[in-house]
């Protein structure tokens, strides 16, 4: 990576984008970074980065009314293929 590099990564539930070993040691090589959590136990894990040039945010989109409107009806849509014998479009595991 060069200096100027930045990361961008989201941690959600545990679950990371990146390995957060590998973004814990690329911290002092590039320009800055920016993680997206998802709850306050993410934050936990995320406690070991001290750099200076990391943006930590919560992640919000998943509290408006429009996003919670949308996820229902795509899992709705979703189960109502699956009940007439199609495939999911989200499926949560691999099919």
């Amino acid at each position: 990576m060069t200096p100027a590099a930045a990361i961008p990564t989201t941690w959600v539930h545990g679950h990371h984008a990146i390995n957060p070993r590998a973004f814990k040691q690329a911290m002092g090589a590039v320009a800055g970074s920016a993680a997206i959590l998802a709850s306050e136990h993410d934050e936990i894990g995320f406690c070991g980065i001290t750099a200076t040039a990391v943006l930590v945010s919560p992640h919000a989109a998943h509290y408006s009314t429009q996003s919670y409107a949308e996820v229902r009806n795509k899992v709705f849509a979703d189960v109502a293929s699956v009940l007439r014998g199609g495939k999911p479009v989200y499926p949560v595991n691999r099919i």
